[in-house]
């Protein structure tokens, strides 16, 4: 497994779990609580149907909906399989 320092990753608890996840261009980079595990989501291109102003990452399994940011409050959603979004809290570093 490798580790890596992750551009402005925050800190995040989502339905009892932690992560560390850094919003990326083209992927969401999610470290697991304890470091072990990296994973990439890619983020999937907005289509006529998605929420405007919602970008989504997901590898088909898990899930996150990132929106705001700027001028206005960022929501962290998370979702694993097909339960429904669960909101996340951003912990304050």
């Amino acid at each position: 497994v490798q580790t890596c320092a992750l551009p402005i990753s925050m800190n995040l608890t989502c339905g009892g779990e932690s992560f560390r996840v850094a919003f990326l261009d083209t992927h969401a980079a999610i470290v697991s609580a304890d470091g072990a595990t990296t994973i990439e989501l890619p983020k999937l291109e907005p289509s006529a149907t998605s929420a405007p102003g919602v970008t989504t990452y997901t590898d088909g399994k898990r899930t996150f909906a990132r929106s705001g940011g700027g001028d206005t409050a960022t929501v962290i959603r998370y979702a694993v399989g097909r339960m429904a979004f669960q909101d996340c809290a951003i912990a304050q570093n």
